[in-house]
């Protein structure tokens, strides 16, 4: 059995197979508080939908994740300076390390029910990051993520949530960025000794041609890579 599971309080997210063509989808409200409203046989409805509410963003969430992508031309995009109003903010420089924390951040409570705050996003920078990151920091970070669509206000409230672009621009170039690059980069720099081609996986099959033909540029270029 593998088990796919997301704690936020007193909630809890899980998903996992059962037997081998079911996949089960589960919510548990360990104490009904954390739903914020109230509790008893009477608004026993009301819990429910709150609870499939939950359900319904957590496997539409999954779904973005599973299928991210990235529009051609969207990358230099999200790099362009956007005006909200009459103020002009900056682009998201994703080779910035603050950027792709927030991203990281963004993604991870992406999940949690009813959306996130400023603070959520403080807290989580603090404890996955150490970084000295207040709730006053938050705003000028999510509304350059808001400029892009990839985040949006919850009606009027001060809570956010990722919008579908989001999950999937983000999931896409954090992806690229921390596992794609650097195995690109350890192909090229680490030779292929003693694998045989039936043990390739489909990724490590297109990093051994990507390899190849690097090497063929520096033959045909007399390149030499510094040590």
């Amino acid at each position: 059995m593998t088990i796919f599971k997301i704690h936020f309080g007193r909630l809890t997210v899980k998903l996992y197979d059962k037997g081998e063509r079911t996949l089960r989808a589960e919510v548990v409200a360990h104490n009904t508080k954390d739903l914020k409203c109230k509790r008893g046989i009477g608004p026993f409805a009301e819990i429910v939908e709150k609870l499939e509410t939950i359900m319904g963003s957590f496997l539409s969430n999954l779904d973005h994740a599973h299928i991210a992508s990235i529009d051609q031309g969207s990358f230099e995009e999200i790099t362009k300076p956007t005006l909200t109003g009459k103020n002009r903010l900056a682009g998201l420089d994703f080779n910035k390390a603050r950027a792709k924390q927030v991203a990281i951040i963004l993604l991870a409570l992406s999940m949690k029910p009813g959306g996130f705050t400023s603070k959520d996003i403080a807290e989580e920078m603090a404890n996955r990051f150490n970084l000295d990151f207040s709730a006053r920091n938050a705003p000028y970070n999510i509304k350059k993520f808001r400029g892009k669509s990839m985040v949006r206000k919850i009606n009027r409230s001060i809570r956010y949530e990722l919008t579908e672009k989001g999950i999937r621009t983000i999931t896409a170039i954090l992806g690229i960025l921390t596992k794609q690059i650097p195995a690109i980069f350890a192909s090229i720099e680490s030779p292929w000794v003693d694998i045989k081609k039936e043990q390739f996986s489909k990724m490590d099959e297109y990093l051994f041609h990507l390899q190849k033909q690097c090497e063929n540029i520096r033959s045909l270029y007399n390149i030499e890579i510094a040590a």
